[in-house]
């Protein structure tokens, strides 16, 4: 609301109409957590109604002024939305002009309004250091891998059991582990833990793409 009000509209489990359609591309630079590119020059054809979280002004949105007390508690919002759900206020936070040449709001900058909600989540750039390099040159446990999985460490698993290699932990592949499980003595669970990542023995020589953590 315009005196900073926050109100939820629909249930969590519900798809609100908020976002319409709008450029493909745009929605696939979001998914990718690429830097929104600045206005839409289309009005787009795809719906992103169920992948987007819908903010609303209470405005005219023709260009009314926005209450200092309405853009802090957004400012404030889109924060908390982006720290609970892992995202970037630099990818993940647009407007709708940015989505739709339809929309002509907001009328703010959203390049400022970003920036403000990256400081207000305190998102800093993490120091990242990758795993030391194993001495037996063994590739190090990546994690459970589980059917619903995806990932280049899963198309490894399915060249080693004999599964289709398209990175999908999917029914069959699962029921290939079963087996691969049951031949080298261990639990038939299906899921690829930490003692059959080590008992299918893939070394570094065996990789041919780059790491996959």
């Amino acid at each position: 609301k315009r005196d900073g009000t926050i109100m939820q509209l629909t249930a969590e489990n519900v798809k609100a109409n908020h976002a319409g359609r709008g450029m493909g591309d745009v929605l696939a630079r979001m998914k990718a957590d690429r830097p929104i590119k600045g206005n839409a020059t289309a009005a787009g054809k795809v719906t992103a109604n169920g992948s987007l979280i819908g903010v609303s002004f209470i405005n005219d949105g023709l260009g009314e002024d926005i209450p200092q007390e309405q853009m802090d508690a957004a400012v404030t919002l889109c924060a908390y939305l982006c720290l609970t759900n892992g995202f970037s206020p630099f990818t993940r936070v647009i407007g709708h002009k940015e989505w739709s040449s339809r929309k002509v709001d907001p009328s703010f900058d959203m390049s400022e309004f970003r920036a403000m909600v990256a400081h207000e989540a305190n998102i800093a750039k993490p120091e990242i250091k990758l795993p030391a390099e194993p001495e037996d040159g063994l590739v190090p446990f990546p994690g459970v891998l589980k059917k619903g999985s995806r990932s280049a460490a899963v198309k490894f698993v399915q060249e080693r059991i004999g599964a289709t290699p398209d990175g999908i932990f999917g029914g069959r592949t699962k029921a290939k582990l079963v087996a691969w499980q049951k031949a080298n003595g261990l639990v038939p669970d299906g899921i690829c833990g930490r003692r059959t990542w080590s008992r299918l023995q893939l070394k570094r020589e065996d990789i041919v793409q780059p790491a996959f953590y």
